[in-house]
């Protein structure tokens, strides 16, 4: 079993990576090909053999588009279960509808026979299309995750874990918080009645069945291979709905009166504690009743006030201070600060990542650090970046705020955004406030979109101060970086010592002799 999931925000940037970064090398047919395999993976949960061996007869079109997953002498069905329909109207967006519909003419505009395969192309006079273009497809989904494990088969894992959730977000109410989902996958999920229409289930009652609908849709011949090897949600789902029933979580005054103690009593047993200690007193005067060896922990700490007045930054940047104490344990530490369980796991784990990745060619700064660079080292080492204390740190964080969360709301800014703060995160030299290039030709365009996303920021472009560390005065690396920038001779680049301050001497991963380095500080 892999757990691995592709949000909605991924699939998205799949998509449109696919349209923009396809090999120029293979043929332009194939770029089309691979937006309806990637749709109907995602959306309907094919394997990749379902996807690839579809016949033009097998797909619907008039009336309620659906498509057949079905048998033929060509193609081989995992089992008789996997016999079944694909409801397009339901599953698929519009849009990505208009993709299969336009994919499915093309073929039977170009007279090909009912029972050939809908993944073929004349241009390539081919039957039907190599597996290998699933290599292809494969690739493209690592560099956009981030995640060297990722296949398509996870599209399929995805399409049940995210419909289970949709699912049930159609019968909980309220439903549960979902803190660790990206916004536009929330939203997805929270819009769970529009999943569950009547051509469904043939009325609009509510049922005990999705989990045996959603296994029809996987073409499992029951709920438990699903639920025991697709979906990976069910744990937190439980935790996350018996956390809000009254019954599992009563409150002050119900648990004083179930206990049957008096007010003396029970203000005894809760001093210094709150009123879960009174359950577990109960458990461990039990336990010594019937020599049972009881080992309870209290509930985790609720969260202070104050801490659910703080943003989201504040919170976080908290959590993490606080974990890291020898004496800290996560959940504790994430319910004081007003995080769920889940997401201070999400966070960690990035953190973990971003320890041996921030800066460029961090092993080589750390073993050239100098004493006043002590304080970086000790918070890069715990993955903890440095909180805007000072007055015109808070400014500066006040007057971008609203602006990058504009950026963020908006798709094509929100790509924008993510790019730099990647390119930030992997280029600077933390104690000097550089972002660092080193050549025009291999860095020149990872370079070229962090200056466009400096340009668009809300400050002066005299702020922005372009920087190399070749002294010499008619350089044809700096002149190689204004056609790469595409900027103009007027604006400045200005010339500076290396940082290391010797010829041949590394310091944060720099060589001196390179004299192509170049860095944006603003």
């Amino acid at each position: 079993m892999d757990p691995n999931l592709v949000s909605f925000e991924e699939y998205r940037a799949i998509l449109k990576e696919i349209r923009i970064r396809w090999p120029v090398a293979q043929p332009g047919s194939r770029q089309q090909l691979a937006l309806v395999l990637v749709i109907l993976g995602f959306r309907c949960g094919l394997r990749r053999e379902e996807a690839r061996k579809i016949k033009i007869d097998d797909v619907l079109l008039s009336g309620i588009p659906e498509l057949l997953i079905r048998c033929s002498e060509d193609r081989r069905l995992k089992s008789d279960n996997a016999l079944r329909r694909a409801l397009l109207a339901i599953l698929v967006e519009p849009e990505e509808l208009k993709l299969i519909e336009q994919w499915w003419e093309s073929r039977t505009r170009n007279e090909c026979q009912q029972g050939e395969f809908l993944f073929g192309g004349e241009t390539e006079d081919l039957k039907v299309v190599p597996a290998t273009i699933f290599d292809t497809i494969n690739e493209i989904m690592r560099r956009v995750t981030g995640d060297p494990n990722i296949t398509f088969h996870h599209l399929r894992h995805s399409f049940a874990t995210w419909g289970f959730l949709r699912l049930m977000y159609s019968v909980v109410r309220p439903p549960p918080g979902l803190l660790f989902a990206p916004s536009e996958t929330r939203a997805w999920l929270e819009d769970g009645w529009t999943f569950r229409p009547e051509r469904l289930y043939r009325h609009n009652l509510p049922t005990r069945k999705h989990a045996y609908l959603l296994a029809r849709f996987m073409g499992h011949g029951s709920p438990a291979t699903t639920l025991g090897s697709y979906i990976h949600c069910l744990d937190w789902l439980l935790a996350s709905t018996l956390a809000q029933s009254k019954r599992m979580s009563p409150d002050k005054a119900t648990i004083e009166m179930a206990s049957g103690l008096t007010r003396k009593t029970y203000r005894r047993w809760i001093q210094g504690s709150d009123h879960w200690e009174v359950p577990l007193t109960f458990w461990r005067q039990r336990a010594c009743a019937t020599n049972l060896n009881l080992i309870t922990e209290r509930s985790p700490a609720s969260a202070d006030p104050t801490a659910l007045n703080l943003n989201e930054l504040e919170r976080t940047w908290n959590f993490l201070k606080t974990v890291h104490k020898p004496e800290a344990m996560t959940e504790s530490a994430a319910a004081a600060w007003g995080i769920d369980s889940h997401l201070a796991g999400k966070i960690l784990e990035q953190v973990a990542i971003l320890k041996n990745s921030v800066g460029l060619r961090a092993a080589e700064r750390e073993r050239s650090l100098s004493a006043g660079d002590l304080e970086i080292a000790l918070m890069a080492s715990k993955g903890i970046p440095n909180f805007p204390r000072h007055e015109a740190d808070q400014q500066v964080l006040a007057a971008l705020a609203p602006f990058m969360q504009s950026m963020h709301s908006d798709p094509s800014g929100k790509d924008v955004l993510v790019t730099a703060l990647a390119t930030y995160m992997h280029r600077v030299w933390p104690s000097k406030g550089y972002v660092l290039f080193h050549d025009p030709e291999s860095d020149g365009d990872e370079a070229r979109q962090f200056m466009a996303f400096i340009d668009t920021l809300p400050i002066p472009c005299s702020n922005a101060e372009l920087i190399s560390f070749d002294l010499s005065e008619r350089s044809k690396k700096r002149s190689a970086w204004r056609v790469v920038l595409q900027i103009s001779a007027s604006r400045k680049i200005k010339k500076m010592r290396p940082p290391n301050g010797r010829s041949g001497a590394p310091k944060a991963g720099l060589q001196s002799g390179r004299n192509s380095d170049l860095t944006a500080r603003y």
